[in-house]
């Protein structure tokens, strides 16, 4: 874990206007749906370090079934096992109301869909305009396509840059010709 991000070690709520439940309450839905890497799971714990619990848990109504925060509460107990302290051992959630298990299991793919997607020039101008450093990043997110955090997008390429990468000289591969 980067050190720069600790205050103490204490999970910080900072999402408002939600219910709070205790920990252990939260019963697991989506069972082997989906797995955390080793690295993904030490950049989401990172992450909440930094910037505190800041996403709610999104339960089904009643039982507290989870439909959406499954990892997060995976990174909880993990920064709980590290000596972290989650105050009164609650997190936020919000109740989301569906008829059915299925409609629930419906619920759960749809929250776990990612319908846009990140291109390069995207993040980069993105990047640019909130003036984010995304190598200062890089153990705090996990951006889900090919995208390089560590190339640099925070410059255009000047002339001389340019020049670098073009050839001085052209040759014909047939008469060796060259210009």
């Amino acid at each position: 874990m980067t050190k720069e991000w600790k205050k103490s070690k204490k999970i910080e709520i900072t999402v408002k206007g939600t219910n709070l439940l205790e920990l252990k309450q939260f019963e697991n839905f989506q069972g082997n749906l989906k797995e955390i890497s080793e690295e993904a799971l030490e950049k989401l714990k990172n992450n909440i370090i930094k910037n505190g619990f800041c996403a709610p848990i999104f339960v089904w109504s009643g039982k507290k079934f989870i439909l959406d925060g499954h990892q997060r509460i995976i990174a909880v107990k993990s920064l709980i096992e590290d000596g972290y302290v989650l105050e009164n051992n609650e997190l936020p959630y919000i109740e989301i109301e569906a008829k059915d298990k299925k409609q629930a299991a419906e619920l759960v793919l749809s929250y776990n869909s990612q319908y846009g997607e990140i291109t390069e020039d995207g993040l980069k101008e993105f990047k640019d305009k909130f003036e984010l450093d995304l190598s200062e990043l890089d153990n705090t997110i996990n951006i889900p396509i090919g995208l390089d955090v560590d190339v640099n997008l925070t410059e255009e390429p000047n002339e001389k840059d340019l020049s670098e990468e073009l050839p001085t000289k052209n040759k014909c591969p047939k008469c060796e010709y060259e210009w």
